[in-house]
């Protein structure tokens, strides 16, 4: 089965590599890679191959802002320059869950569906409309979490109603040209169908991605939502499952958000029976990192 695999990379990790490494060996595969632009691309030049590319534009990527959505649409948009019939959107952090054979057996189980996941009753809710309707500002979009940073982001969330709305996407809501907001799993995969509309979609409709310029963390609400809005979209559900994109992503555990995965998870990612699982830890020993390689041997 051909099948893109899409990564947003903005680092060189091992499971990068591996990733590359072990989804490049077989030649119904390609792989393409966005590297953050503020990245020295050179330190991954080394996974260069046939079936291995990267995008022409590089984004300079910040977190929680809508440069995030604009770097998956690079990728998406690259994707569409090949023949595949299932393109997936994963990051430099993860590696297969399961083997190629194994993935190519789920996708042809699931039918032609897509696999993205709406948070369910697996998730604790997270209202889109908050993630949309407010211009939030650049402190939000760093990882900083001292004493400072939490005493603005939480006097934000009082302040906002009156002084931070996002004019322009609450009139383009009004006016009926946002459609319904639903939040879900940024890792997903689609079908070349699906990926062909989405993209013509925007093309059409230009004020979309504008309207998003001061959200945070809209990357998981500005595909979901759009994606809603196609007639007859096959979509991949089952609750018996961790999510329905078929990601492992622990956000339960801790001590990090979500976890940082290790040996100890070994055995759970083997039953969840899920493509990719992510973060995966840098820190382990080559030893200890060679247990998440021997995940695609069944």
């Amino acid at each position: 089965m051909k099948k893109a695999f899409l990564i947003c990379a903005h680092r060189p990790s091992r499971a990068l590599s591996w990733c590359v490494e072990y989804l490049s060996s077989f030649d119904e595969n390609i792989i393409i890679i966005h590297y953050d632009k503020k990245s020295n691309i050179n330190d991954i030049k080394e996974l260069n191959k046939d079936n291995v590319f990267f995008t022409s534009n590089r984004v300079d990527v910040t977190w929680g802002g809508v440069s995030q959505i604009y770097a998956t649409l690079q990728l998406l948009r690259e994707a569409l320059r090949y023949e595949f019939q299932y393109c997936f959107f994963i990051s430099g952090e993860d590696v297969p869950a399961v083997s190629n054979e194994k993935i190519n057996a789920i996708l042809t189980e699931g039918n032609g569906a897509n696999f993205i996941h709406y948070q369910d009753e697996r998730n604790n809710f997270i209202d889109p409309y908050e993630r949309c309707i407010y211009a939030y500002p650049a402190i939000f979009f760093s990882r900083k979490n001292d004493f400072i940073s939490k005493v603005i982001k939480k006097s934000y969330k009082f302040i906002k109603p009156i002084f931070f709305k996002n004019k322009s996407f609450v009139k383009l809501m009004k006016d009926g040209y946002i459609p319904k907001l639903y939040k879900g799993t940024n890792w997903f995969s689609l079908t070349y169908e699906t990926t062909s509309w989405l993209i013509s979609e925007l093309d059409n409709n230009p004020y979309y991605l504008k309207a998003f310029d001061y959200s945070l963390c809209a990357d998981e609400v500005f595909f979901h939502s759009l994606l809603k809005t196609k007639d007859n979209l096959s979509l991949y559900h089952d609750t018996s499952k961790i999510n329905d994109c078929l990601r492992y992503i622990d956000w339960k555990t801790g001590p990090q958000f979500p976890k940082l995965l290790n040996i100890s998870d070994i055995e759970s990612i083997r039953a969840s029976d899920t493509f990719f699982c992510r973060k995966v830890d840098e820190r382990m020993n080559d030893s200890d990192f060679a247990k998440f390689k021997d995940l695609v041997s069944r």
